[in-house]
């Protein structure tokens, strides 16, 4: 398993990649929010600290037309390798598919569900988030739902990654390894 930082703090990146093997970094609009900066420049800032690592950002828009102009906007701006973090959602699935057209990589992200995740392959994205710990705390059990989903999509002979996310435990992150999950981002 790869390991990422699910972070917008460029310090604590910096701080993190002195003692941790760090792929790559994921950011999402609440990270951002307590950051309390101009979006771009906090971006810019922890796209500095990642050098030539993974690069996730998370897309604002809610319709196709929109995620897709801002991704390729971000892409645009950041270089390889980013990926445009897209929700899952008729739209988003609508966007993954556009963008995997436009040579733009993607997660689909707040996945929940083997079936929603294979949609996401389906449509190009290079990965799929389920987010670990949410499926824990609605009373269902996210490693197990990682596994599932490494194993649908192994079925069905697809590349896209899983990158566990929203991992709190140690237990979900070595669960998560040992269900075949190629990455995980925790805070």
């Amino acid at each position: 398993m790869q390991y990422l930082l699910d972070c917008a703090n460029a310090k604590t990146v910096a701080e993190a990649l002195e003692y941790f093997p760090l792929v790559g970094v994921t950011t999402n609009p609440t990270f951002v929010a307590k950051e309390k900066s101009d979006f771009l420049p906090l971006m810019d800032a922890l796209h500095e600290v990642m050098k030539n690592k993974m690069f996730f950002v998370q897309v604002l828009s809610h319709t196709a037309e929109g995620i897709v102009e801002e991704a390729l906007a971000l892409k645009e701006h950041f270089g390889e390798p980013f990926y445009a973090k897209i929700p899952v959602s008729p739209e988003g699935l609508k966007a993954i598919r556009i963008l995997k057209e436009k040579g733009c990589k993607t997660l689909g992200t707040a996945i929940f569900t083997p079936q929603q995740a294979l949609l996401c392959a389906r449509s190009g994205a290079s990965f799929v988030a389920p987010y670990v710990s949410r499926l824990d705390a609605i009373g269902g059990n996210g490693v197990e739902m990682v596994a599932n989903m490494v194993e649908t999509l192994l079925n069905a002979n697809v590349e896209t990654e899983v990158l566990a996310a929203g991992l709190k435990t140690v237990h979900q992150v070595e669960g998560c390894a040992l269900a075949g999950a190629g990455y995980a981002t925790m805070t």
